[in-house]
């Protein structure tokens, strides 16, 4: 009995400190900011939709909205994949897919949360948030100046990314629609 007793305070004590010191990071589309967390650090960006677009194909849902930020398009991106599927474990592989990138220089990477700065092969320059907790949401946030990007990255762990000069934006620029029949190396079925 007392054995008992003891295994149960120690997972209890497990559980408490895991939830008290693991903070989850966050990048989130609430009404009029995109919530940006690693910790308990935060950097949100208050916006306005411009345009809002939902792309479905048979097992992912994309919506991509333009968002005002200041005097910047930035762009928000979730994708969704359905039940019996998810995303490549590998956030890296995925986003060289879906930007067709050149190179990728990672900022940080905190409990999830990913600041990258790619260079495309069409020499554009992006800097980029990503996300991907769990197998089946991704969420990306791109198309921010070096000042922006700077200073969110500054807020959320206290360094400076390089200058950068990223490519102004007016719209999305991922490859969904021309990666439809990639799918089976961006998603894989979890119905074995």
């Amino acid at each position: 009995m007392l054995k008992i007793i003891l295994i149960l305070l120690i997972v209890g004590a497990g559980i408490f400190a895991l939830n008290h010191f693991y903070k989850p990071s966050r990048l989130e589309l609430t009404p009029h900011m995109i919530i940006l967390k690693v910790g308990k650090k935060d950097a949100n960006y208050p916006y306005t939709v411009m345009k809002k677009e939902v792309k479905t194909f048979s097992n992912l849902t994309i919506k991509q909205y333009t968002i005002d930020y200041k005097d910047e398009k930035l762009i928000y991106e979730e994708a969704q994949a359905d039940g019996l599927y998810e995303f490549s474990a590998n956030p890296h592989a995925l986003i060289s897919k879906l930007f067709d990138i050149q190179s990728l220089e990672t900022v940080f990477i905190k409990n999830g949360l990913e600041a990258l700065q790619l260079e495309l092969k069409s020499g554009e320059r992006i800097n980029l948030f990503a996300l991907q907790q769990d197998g089946q949401q991704l969420r990306l946030l791109y198309g921010m100046s070096d000042v922006a990007f700077g200073e969110k990255v500054q807020k959320l762990v206290g360094k400076t990314p390089k200058p950068w000069n990223p490519t102004p934006l007016k719209h999305p620029i991922t490859h969904w629609s021309d990666k439809v029949n990639e799918f089976d190396s961006i998603l894989t079925s979890t119905d074995h």
